[in-house]
């Protein structure tokens, strides 16, 4: 019992209580094992503080409300905190943390009894030996964690086995160690009793002694290589855990954390899980059992006189540790952050690297950098020299408790209670067992930064993703001509599937603004719709609440009579091709960009799929084909190529619902309208719903739907909004296409008038030479050029407006061609 308080004392808080000790919240009441059970407890009366406040500063306790008699308290994670407790009403009512109550008095002042009892030295004790059953508890959540990715799990089958060896080991380690120094002293006692007698006892003596040695070393090698293995493999499971969760995480995760943080806290994770562990089995464990061991044989051999004196010294040790290491949390944890910080900026500086040798801002950036560098070095050197003084602090400990028990041994000697030998032993010992707390340091640094590192991606595995399948989610059916939507054995023919967003809503978290507005819209199976408006209106939302990217707040969203929410995400994500604004691809070839869509699909289809995105021309330039490696963010590969790419992912993909998001939003005409007619071939037989800002995009749409201020504001065929007047989308039209029309006219006039007067000018040179006509009469050819009318208009140019998409009309409505004209003249 006194060594398991030894060990709650010295090691767990620094690992259970990283956060809790030095959080600024309020100290919430404790708990105390009940005698009855161990595994019962009973919430404290009175209110305790972490375990070094009652030992360095007890602090009066003011009147506090008592906590409800049926409340009971457990550790848990709240709010992604690790190391928290929550304490949960009986009554089923809310969570909450327990705070102060509200009649204590302002200034502090005690009342009643409690100024008799506020520096009640049994009371404190009390309170101490609360707080290290309830960091005992956290630390258990802490190790319990820690220890499942080593002991269960796949592909840790014999870790169980592996680690009971690895005990074993240690155990025989340490055991064998002790016998080195007692054999040494038996020796030496056997030479000073023989003189010059035979030296056959002592020669064994010393046998024994090299023996003993020897498989010492030998068990901790087996210790080592053993727990290595049981390392490795847990480091590997917890590695794969974090980077499934973070691929878990919600869209609004990764709008609030930077790419940089996250991959700088990952890597201080891995190591500080293998510190962790390594220090603590490795190291901290076997030192412990090795002071056990040196107890007992002092208890035996030199009185309980120095034992008590090596457990004082070990008392102080450990909490002058404690004291020194609670300091140093605050500064672990502000090297961490701003290690975060320089992470992120380096990261997002070198993603935008282009624009800052564009604008010249190289040295700024260099200086922005440097300033974060050197608040860290100054944090670095805060937390190096508080490392230098809990060394300096351990070593003075340790030399005069070790001076002084070394002269209570010399004294022994001289009086006869003790042997020559029993004084080498007593001294080998000693320097044994406190030669791992000369660096115990450095052991309780690395625990201290492993636990606190590890603090973060271990709230993230705590958490659960904000989208997830419900536990009675069931796969999305897909009707198919002629068969049964149940069946799942027919061969695969897809033909769309409807979707319908029924009153939805929805609003960012931590947000009051609402991006959609209890929009209601219905798209039958196999329909092609276009979603058109201003930005912020909330297209691209929809699109991500379809996709279950994000949840609504109110409403719902249907495919095939489905709310998403009852559908398995795997299935509801593999009957959606997605095709975004900005092309998503891999610095990899681009055989294996396009055969992300289906990992399953051959050489033949992948090449099938290249050449239905246009992406013919671009393979046929590059040297090594659908091999060609494109780089980070397919930087050899032009916008429009890597658009291409993305479509023929989705084309391999074959999904029956397909979803592009403003695809053509930065291309120029001629790149428009061929990635238009792509997606317009892919989009055959399907469910397409597509986003767009260039409304020249998307009038070979069967609907078209304008939404503004997250609802639905207008919707119909394109011809019959454009040959509406009062039509919100024939207004966007006439500001966007045909001022571009219009645009392009002019240009091509004031083309034209430059080049008459550069003939002009050409043909007066002539006539200074030649003599035929005047200065001031220009020839009747120049005068009929200057003043002929314009080109007709763009429309014509370049073909009716069916090459912008409009592929007819109903009965009774203009062609498009004649709508266009049309508003070109009222424009003009």
């Amino acid at each position: 019992a006194n060594m398991k308080l030894l060990a709650s004392v010295a090691v767990l808080p620094f690992v259970g209580q990283a956060d809790a000790v030095i959080s600024t919240r309020t100290v919430e009441p404790l708990r105390r094992t009940d005698r009855r059970s161990p595994l019962r407890t009973r919430a404290a009366s009175p209110p305790s503080e972490p375990a070094f406040l009652p030992i360095l500063r007890p602090r009066p306790q003011t009147r506090r409300s008592r906590p409800h008699r049926d409340a009971r308290r457990a550790p848990v994670y709240e709010n992604g905190d690790l190391f928290g407790t929550r304490r949960r009403q009986s009554d089923g009512g809310p969570l909450c943390t327990a705070a102060v109550s509200a009649d204590a008095p302002a200034d502090g002042a005690l009342v009643g009894d409690e100024r008799r009892r506020a520096f009640d030295p049994v009371r404190s004790v009390r309170s101490f030996v609360d707080s290290v059953a309830e960091q005992y508890g956290a630390a258990g959540l802490f190790c319990r964690r820690l220890l499942s990715y080593i002991t269960s799990g796949e592909g840790v089958k014999w870790n169980p086995l592996l680690i009971l060896i690895s005990m074993a080991a240690v155990v025989a380690s340490k055991v064998l160690a002790l016998q080195v120094p007692i054999l040494l002293s038996r020796a030496i006692d056997q030479m000073s009793a023989t003189k010059r007698g035979p030296m056959v006892v002592p020669s064994a003596l010393l046998m024994g002694f090299g023996t003993a040695k020897l498989l010492s070393s030998l068990c901790n090698e087996i210790k080592a290589v053993t727990f290595n293995l049981v390392q490795t493999s847990g480091s590997r499971r917890f590695s794969r855990a974090v980077f499934s969760r973070l691929l878990q995480l919600e869209s609004s995760f990764y709008v609030r954390t930077p790419i940089g943080r996250l991959t700088t806290e990952y890597e201080r994770a891995d190591d500080g899980f293998d510190n962790v562990l390594n220090n603590t089995v490795v190291w901290l464990l076997p030192t412990f059992f090795e002071v056990v061991l040196t107890c007992w044989w002092l208890a035996r051999s030199c009185g309980r006189d120095v034992v008590g004196a090596t457990l004082v010294m070990l008392g102080v040790y450990l909490v002058y540790t404690q004291a020194m290491a609670l300091w140093r949390i605050k500064l672990r944890r502000s090297v961490n952050e701003l290690e975060n910080e320089r992470g992120s900026y380096f990261v997002e500086a070198l993603s935008n690297h282009e624009m800052i040798r564009l604008f010249d801002n190289a040295k700024h950036e260099e200086q922005r950098f440097d300033a974060i560098l050197k608040r860290l070095r100054r944090m670095q050197i805060k937390s190096m020299l508080s490392l230098n003084l809990l060394n300096l602090g351990q070593q003075i400990i340790i030399a005069v408790g070790l001076t002084s028990l070394l002269w209570r041994g010399a004294y022994q000697v001289t009086t006869g209670a003790m042997s020559v030998g029993g004084f080498v032993a007593f001294h080998s010992i000693l320097s044994q067992v406190i030669q791992p707390f000369g660096f115990i340091g450095w052991l309780l640094q690395g625990l201290l930064q492993g636990s606190v590192d590890l603090n973060y991606m271990f709230r993230l595995l705590n958490s659960e993703p904000a989208v997830a399948d419900r536990p009675d989610a069931l796969p999305l059916l897909i009707s198919r001509p002629h068969e049964d939507p149940l069946s799942f054995t027919s061969p695969r023919r897809k033909k769309g599937a409807s979707i319908e967003f029924d009153n939805v809503s929805f609003t960012y978290p931590n947000s009051t603004r609402t991006i959609v507005n209890n929009l209601s819209l219905k798209i039958r199976e196999g329909e092609k719709v276009a979603i058109v408006g201003g930005s912020g209106g909330g297209k691209s939302t929809l699109l991500k609440l379809l996709t279950r990217l994000y949840e609504p707040t109110a409403g719902r969203v249907l495919i095939n009579g489905q709310d998403v929410r009852d559908i398995q995400l795997s299935s509801l994500r593999e009957n959606i091709g997605v095709v975004p604004q900005e092309p998503q691809v891999f610095a990899e070839s681009i055989y294996n960009n396009i055969l992300y869509g289906d990992l399953k699909a051959d050489d033949e289809k992948v090449y099938e799929s290249a050449i239905q995105a246009g992406l013919s021309r671009t393979l046929e330039k590059l040297p090594d084909g659908l091999n060609t490696t494109i780089g980070q963010r397919g930087a050899s590969l032009s916008g429009g190529e890597k658009q291409r790419i993305t479509i023929a992912r989705a084309i391999l993909k074959d999904p029956p619902i397909l979803l592009c998001d403003e695809v053509t939003s930065a291309m120029d005409a001629f790149t428009e309208r061929e990635i238009v007619d792509s997606l317009m071939n892919v989009a055959e037989g399907r469910t397409s719903l597509t986003i767009a800002h260039r409304l020249s995009s998307v009038t070979r749409a069967d609907r078209i739907i304008v939404v503004e201020n997250g609802r639905v504001v207008e919707e119909g065929r394109p011809s019959a909004l454009l040959s509406n007047s009062n039509s919100r989308f024939r207004q966007m039209w006439m500001r966007q296409v045909v001022h571009e029309h219009t645009k392009e006219e002019q240009q091509a006039s004031e083309d034209q008038e430059e080049e008459a007067a550069e003939r002009r000018e050409r043909r007066h040179d002539t006539t200074h030479t030649e003599g035929v006509v005047s200065d001031h009469e220009p020839s009747r050819e120049v005068v009929a050029e200057s003043a002929a009318p314009p080109t007709p208009t763009s429309v014509e140019d370049h073909g009716k407006l069916e090459d912008w998409g409009v592929d007819g009309h109903r009965s009774g409505e203009k062609p498009a061609d004649e709508l266009t004209q049309e508003m070109v003249g009222s424009t003009k």
